[in-house]
This record gives structure tokens, C-alpha cells and sequence, in this order.
């Protein structure tokens, strides 16, 4: 007699990435847990896949594993059944010079500054004041979100209830995370989303400038924290959020911390090895075969 598997009830993960706050890290596991076809990008960088994903049928939809992108606040509401909602969020100065590194090092096809906004971090700050880009931790967590946040086109303010409204959806995460949490989180989307394969990271997609340190000086950091002034309020009650999901996770999210962290660090010396003897084209082939 053949008996018929029982459906996957586990609830779709849900990942809003925001830029520069460990993404590419955290989606590198993801792809450890699904199958290729079970995770759906969307994102205002990426307009067709989104679309793609409106136009499914609930049935269609019901079949995802995991739907991820840089996208706003909301588009787990297009889901037929449940999920599990997940983001990071980080210090707002940390994540603006890191971002602002990322740019210089690396040019995007996305995201377009003219050459004398990108001269310093003091003019990159002013030029991105200028056109309304900053908060895009706000902008995504409240819904306001719009494809110029990520092409680099001008914008209009954020609506005065941004914060408010970005703050109550943020209490609605099942993982409002902060990066510093960030294996904390890991254990927390594991237990919640049944995760099976292993869940030790390599930070991926650092600043490109990896080494050319980027000094800046306490009155340029204030000046950020006074200009992202909604993301520093949203973070922080994504701290208070967090610490509270583990603390609630008892003693043995410690416990199994700790280990996470002994993995960790011998994936890490690994991959020291692994990239002083590995060609980096190599490196890059093997990851493409791979499909990650």
C-alpha cells in the first residue's frame, strides 16, 4: 500500500533585504535550504520578477519556499497561506558609509550618482539629502518604498506617518533582526522554518573596497545619524524587538549559539585557506556550477 506524503505545512520564509545589512550572507543559507525552483526574487531592482510574481495564481503561489528581495513592506499580503516574516535592519551611519564603500568599489547597473556625488562621504551624504534617498530602512519597513530609492533617481519626501507606520509593521516580524543578531536570527528562522541543512555563513558581498579602510571622523557620523535620524529610531526598536524573541527562545538558543560560533570560526579559517590557494576566477566558476 502506498501512503501519500504529508504536506509541507511550514510557513514561507518571507525575507524584506534591505541593502547592506548582511543579505547576501543570510540568502547564501537560504539557498542551503530550498530547492532552486522553491525561491522567488522580487524587488524594485529586479520589476519583471515582481510582476512575474503578482500574476501568479494562488496555487502557483502556494508552492514557494521562500520569497526574498529588496522590496517594500506588503508583499507578503500576496501570499495564499502563512509565513514567516524576516528582515535585518542596521545602525543607519554604519550602513550608509558601507553602502557608500560598496558604490565606490563596485559600479552597479542599477543605482546611478553623477561622479561629484560619489568625490566623499560628505558629499555623497549631501547629494543623497538632496534627492530624498536616505531612511531606506523607513521607506521599506512602512510600504513607501519606491523603485527610485534603488535606481538612484530623485524622490519625494517620506509621508509624515512613515516612522509610526514602520514601527508598527516592524512589531509584526516574526524576526525584526539588527546585524549584530544576526546568528541569533539565523537560529530563531532555523527553528521557526524547520530548517535541516547546516546554517554556518561566510560573510559574503562585503564592502568591495575590503581593506582600503574608509576613516571618518564623529562630526560626519553625526551628521548621518541627524540625516537618517527615522532609521536610527527604527533600529533601535528592532533592537529591543529582537532581544526580546531571544530571550524568549530560552537557554537553549544559547546553547546552540555558541556552537554556531565554533562553526563558524572553522568555516572561516577554511575559507582564509581556500581563497589564498584558490584562483579567483576559479572561485567564481565553481560558484556559478554550483548555482549559488
Amino acid at each position: 500500500m502506498t501512503v501519500n506524503p504529508q504536506p509541507d505545512t511550514r510557513p514561507t520564509a518571507v525575507f524584506i533585504h534591505v541593502p547592506k545589512t548582511g543579505g547576501s550572507t543570510l540568502n547564501g543559507v537560504i539557498n542551503r535550504q530550498y530547492k532552486h525552483g522553491e525561491i522567488v526574487g522580487v524587488g524594485f531592482n529586479h520589476l519583471e520578477s515582481q510582476e512575474r510574481f503578482l500574476a501568479m495564481s494562488d496555487e502557483q503561489k502556494s508552492r514557494i519556499k521562500c520569497l526574498r528581495g529588496h522590496v517594500a513592506y506588503g508583499i507578503q499580503d500576496h501570499l495564499p497561506g502563512p509565513y514567516c516574516l524576516a528582515t535585518i535592519l542596521r545602525n543607519p551611519v554604519d550602513r550608509f558609509l558601507s553602502e557608500y564603500k560598496h558604490l565606490v568599489g563596485r559600479s552597479s547597473k542599477f543605482i546611478h550618482y553623477p561622479p561629484e556625488a560619489m568625490a566623499s562621504p560628505e558629499a555623497h551624504l549631501e547629494y543623497r539629502a538632496s534627492i530624498n534617498s536616505l531612511n531606506l530602512q523607513t521607506a521599506q519597513i512602512s510600504g513607501y518604498l519606491t523603485s527610485g530609492v534603488v535606481d538612484g533617481s530623485p524622490l519625494e519626501p517620506l509621508p509624515d506617518d512613515a516612522l509610526d507606520k514602520a514601527k508598527r509593521n516592524l512589531e509584526t516580524f516574526d524576526i525584526p533582526g539588527v546585524l549584530e543578531r544576526f546568528d541569533e536570527c539565523l537560529l530563531l528562522m532555523k527553528t521557526i522554518l524547520g530548517w535541516r541543512k547546516p546554517i554556518v555563513s561566510i560573510r559574503r558581498n562585503a564592502a568591495a573596497t575590503r581593506g582600503q579602510k574608509l576613516v571618518v571622523g564623529d562630526e560626519l557620523r553625526q551628521q548621518i545619524a541627524a540625516a537618517t535620524s527615522l532609521d536610527m529610531e527604527l533600529y533601535e526598536l528592532a533592537r529591543r524587538l529582537i532581544d526580546a524573541r531571544i530571550t524568549a527562545a530560552g537557554p537553549q538558543l544559547q546553547a546552540d549559539l555558541e556552537q554556531l560560533r565554533r562553526s563558524n570560526g572553522l568555516l572561516f579559517r577554511f575559507q582564509r585557506v581556500y581563497t589564498s590557494l584558490m584562483p579567483r576566477k576559479l572561485r567564481q566558476g565553481a560558484r556559478k556550477l554550483l548555482g549559488r
